[in-house]
């Protein structure tokens, strides 16, 4: 072998060398696996939508369907407010529009004025925030309620009393007869409540007189809707509304 060909293989060899000597003799480690726990819910900001399937109500992006629909209810009221013993007394006729696919045999109202009530199991989040005051009681009174249905014989309007259950601030209200898709239902509700001390539903007394501030002070049907059915989540006070 010549001067030129040994001068070439050493730098050959000089230049494999340090190559084969930086690779690794182990294989690296696997990344650690993430450990899950059985019951506990993933509460990461990244975790997957629970999103419901497209179907003809609502598409994937839960916009409308073309088969969307939506419950209708409309509202005529009479009610008068005693400045003396700071009560609302009234009566409200709601005509009940059934446009779901679904028979309905009761209905859901919601009784938001009952958020500071005794009665309610929210009280102990909701009564802090009501001044106690000599006579005054919080959340509202159901005197009645009845089905109004017209006789087609005689033209004349018949009431029929409805069996109903207060949940803190819901009231189930078990119809008479069951409610068919597209059907139509009239009832009455009659109730009183006391406004109280200060707050979004309350009163203020200044040189001038009271001030009042009435806010959910009837009793106002609950969503029915495709994607829950009905929408019976409790008020505590501290949240908006999903209505009708």
């Amino acid at each position: 072998m010549n001067k030129l060909a040994s001068l070439i293989l050493a730098v050959l060899l000089g230049a494999t060398r340090p190559t084969l000597a930086q690779q690794p003799t182990t294989a690296p480690a696997a990344p650690p696996t993430p450990t899950v726990r059985a019951g506990i819910a993933d509460t990461s900001p990244f975790r997957p939508l629970a999103l419901e399937p497209p179907n003809e109500y609502r598409g994937a992006s839960g916009l409308p369907g073309p088969a969307y629909w939506q419950q209708k209810a409309d509202y005529t009221i009479r009610a008068s407010l005693d400045t003396a013993t700071h009560t609302i007394t009234g009566e409200e006729t709601i005509r009940y529009t059934n446009n779901s696919p679904d028979t309905l045999r009761f209905i859901w109202l919601q009784l938001d004025m009952n958020a500071g009530s005794p009665d309610t199991r929210f009280a102990p989040l909701t009564n802090p925030r009501i001044r106690p005051e000599p006579g005054f009681r919080a959340g509202a009174t159901i005197e009645r309620v009845t089905a109004l249905r017209t006789a087609a014989a005689r033209g004349r309007a018949t009431a029929t009393p409805l069996t109903w259950r207060v949940n803190s601030t819901m009231m189930r209200v078990d119809l008479d007869r069951p409610l068919p898709p597209h059907g139509v239902l009239s009832f009455a509700v009659a109730w009183h409540h006391q406004i109280p001390l200060r707050g979004r539903t309350g009163r203020e007394h200044f040189t001038t007189g009271w001030l009042y501030q009435v806010a959910q002070w009837y009793p106002r049907l609950a969503v029915y809707d495709d994607a829950r059915g009905w929408n019976t989540d409790q008020y505590i006070g501290s949240s908006e509304f999903y209505l009708e």
